[in-house]
């Protein structure tokens, strides 16, 4: 309306195919055409977003025991490859949706997915990567049978959602 200089009467009763040809909108084309343009890029931001939050909200973890021969010495995080490929993919589309001019509406929750991302990543790099660092160092260099695997003191095998 502002852009424009005309008056919108939103009214469904009253706003006409005849009353809008009217406000000769085709003289604000250019206008216009930035405005869906700008709409258009903010709702690809918005899905984008909803994809990462529909994603995430169930993405599922794989807990197993972890036995040594007959005893039971914790929990190990199962295979992660999936979950990293997911990861670095939702973090690379955030990293493009905060890097668009049109994130402005957006932006804090942009930000706070990136936040999320980046702690989950660093979270599973610990567990795996920090284990598997220990588990080299003690073990003369002797690689664990299961490379993506690591230990969990929880109490429980469940599957944990982030």
């Amino acid at each position: 309306m502002e852009m424009t200089g005309m008056k919108f009467d939103l009214n469904p009763d009253t706003f006409t195919l005849q009353n809008m040809f009217a406000m000769e909108l085709h003289k604000f084309q250019d206008v216009i055409g930035d405005i869906t343009a700008s709409a258009t890029k903010e709702l690809g931001i918005e899905k984008g977003i909803s994809e990462v939050a529909d994603t995430w909200g169930a993405m599922k973890f794989t807990v197993s025991k972890f036995m040594k021969g007959t005893q039971e010495r914790g929990f190990i995080l199962g295979a992660v490859d999936e979950i990293l490929q997911i990861l670095d993919d939702n973090a690379m589309n955030l990293q493009s949706m905060s890097a668009s001019r049109f994130v402005g509406p957006f932006l804090e929750t942009v930000n706070k997915w990136e936040k999320s991302l980046s702690h989950i990543g660093e979270v599973v790099e610990v567990r795996i990567y920090g284990l598997l660092t220990k588990r080299t160092v003690n073990m003369a260099g002797y690689w664990p049978s299961s490379f993506f695997g690591c230990l969990w003191t929880e109490t429980k095998s469940r599957s944990v959602n982030s």
